[in-house]
């Protein structure tokens, strides 16, 4: 493997990192192979912790992993990825704008943590960017919006 990184956290911080043999099982888990070529953990996520894999023969993925069932987290975050993962099919209008779900494992077989894949979006962060957008863009971006019937009619 060429790359493994993972932001350094105190031990108590509410995001905690996966040691590699963790990312190999899930990743054997999800795709069969833990021929795992990179894996960087990303920054800027304040509830799940996120990295970028890179496994053989596959295009880059993400892999998100709740926190510990036994943080301590407010009541409208208990179970946050499940819930999110139960929604994705009235997201479906806007799903061309979304990542892929590929593999969700709430079974705690593997990991005691929940965790789902999805397919990596290249791009930046909404709220890092959109004080920065031109009228132009901001226009372009509602067009798309208006485009996505998120209620149907009738």
């Amino acid at each position: 493997m060429r790359e493994f990184s993972a932001i350094a956290r105190d031990p108590g911080a509410f995001q905690q990192p996966l040691t590699l043999d963790q990312i190999r099982a899930v990743c054997l888990r999800a795709f069969d192979s833990d021929a795992l070529l990179s894996v960087r953990e990303l920054g800027g996520g304040s509830f799940n912790t996120v990295y970028l894999v890179r496994v053989a023969e596959r295009e880059p993925v993400i892999l998100r992993i709740a926190p510990p069932p036994e943080c301590a987290v407010p009541w409208h975050e208990h179970a946050l990825m499940r819930r999110e993962h139960s929604i994705q099919p009235y997201l479906a209008p806007i799903a061309p704008l979304l990542p892929q779900t590929l593999l969700a494992d709430f079974t705690h077989q593997v990991l005691p943590r929940d965790y789902l894949f999805q397919t990596f979006r290249a791009g930046e962060r909404w709220d890092q960017i959109a004080a920065t957008l031109t009228d132009a863009e901001e226009m372009r971006v509602a067009a798309i919006g208006a485009h996505c019937e998120v209620y149907p009619s009738g």
